[in-house]
């Protein structure tokens, strides 16, 4: 199951609240040792990657950007 999280904002999806969730950095960091278990203790988690993804609000900050730069009227 791939993650998706906006490294710009520091969000994860929530594809159950179909949400994006604010995680910052320093919370990855936290984890990564109890991820570094489950592979020691051989639970296979290889299909929870990370991808990075742009987020709504990386849409809506380039929707902003077009919109300022595209005259409708022209």
């Amino acid at each position: 199951m791939p993650l998706s999280y906006c490294p710009l904002h520091e969000r994860f999806f929530d594809p159950q609240g179909k949400t994006w969730i604010t995680w910052p950095h320093m919370y990855v960091e936290m984890v990564k040792p109890f991820c570094d278990m489950l592979d020691s203790a051989s639970i296979d988690s290889s299909g929870y990657t990370v991808i990075p993804t742009p987020c709504d609000l990386c849409t809506a900050i380039a929707r902003q950007a077009v919109d300022e730069h595209i005259d409708p009227l022209q």
